[in-house]
């Protein structure tokens, strides 16, 4: 039976505990109670579960409900930019069952597209059907025309210009519109983009771009990494100051390039520790 609810003028929002305008219509489809979480907590619980994790699991926040929040709650509560990432999370997770599927493999994980690959193993040139990237559906590597899989990957373990082996031994910048391979060896984990025209700095452990007019090399150190970053200085820093780091930065930021946290494929030398 269909349960109306009155609409009411102002409700303290369990989220931000300021008096909003929540309106009367339940979060979810299935919640039996009136809505008390505001318009701009919603979006925002939307935005860091598609962003950070937990897009699978989105549910009522109300701890007497915890109500399962469906595709059409979540197309009616988020922003345009990220319901198409939750739809496309949704579209890659069903399909990824196929014995057939491969994920794009451009270089530095600038693109993020999977699709079924029709031809398999027998047919193994895939173009990707998003930015167009051609790759070897049996290795997993780029399109080697003309080059079995063990004669390409023979030739690339001792060509330092080679893509692959970039790919490899090498992290790409962060920046919107870089995207430089950077190699570390010992140092410490702020990198300078290579690339004169981004020159960007950022750190290698955990991919943020660093500002390095607004503090010192400490208190960036103790401020501006990732609160999932593993860099010693880092995780020292914090110590001493009590900090905890920044968080994730959200999804669209424009200094970003796409898929700039992922370095698909790099294993390192074992040189890139901090001394």
């Amino acid at each position: 039976m269909f349960q109306k609810y009155r609409v009411l003028a102002t409700v303290e929002c369990l989220v931000c505990m300021e008096l909003r305008s929540c309106g009367g219509k339940p979060l979810t489809a299935t919640c039996r109670h009136e809505r008390n979480l505001c318009k701009d907590c919603a979006v925002e619980m939307v935005h860091s579960a598609v962003t950070s994790g937990g897009w699978d699991s989105l549910k009522c926040p109300d701890r007497g409900c915890k109500a399962v929040m469906r595709y059409g709650d979540v197309r009616t509560v988020a922003a345009k930019a990220d319901f198409d990432r939750f739809d496309e999370l949704i579209t890659q997770r069903l399909i990824k069952r196929d014995p057939n599927y491969a994920q794009c493999n451009r270089p530095g994980g600038d693109c993020t597209w999977g699709q079924i690959h029709e031809g398999g193993t027998d047919n193994p040139r895939m173009a990707c059907q998003k930015c167009g990237f051609v790759s070897c559906f049996s290795c997993i590597a780029p399109w080697h025309e003309g080059q079995t899989c063990r004669e390409y990957h023979n030739h690339v373990a001792t060509d330092p210009e080679s893509e692959d082996h970039k790919r490899k031994y090498c992290k790409r910048c962060p920046g919107a519109g870089c995207g430089e391979y950077t190699k570390k060896v010992g140092a410490c984990q702020e990198m300078s983009c290579p690339n004169i025209r981004c020159a960007r700095k950022w750190c290698w452990y955990c991919k943020v771009i660093l500002d390095w007019s607004s503090e010192d090399y400490a208190a960036r150190a103790a401020n501006q990494h990732l609160t999932t970053c593993t860099a010693p200085t880092v995780l020292t820093a914090r110590q001493n100051r009590g900090t905890r780091g920044a968080t994730m930065p959200a999804y669209g930021d424009s200094r970003y390039r796409p898929g700039w946290d992922r370095d698909e494929g790099f294993i390192g030398t074992g040189e890139e520790e901090d001394p």
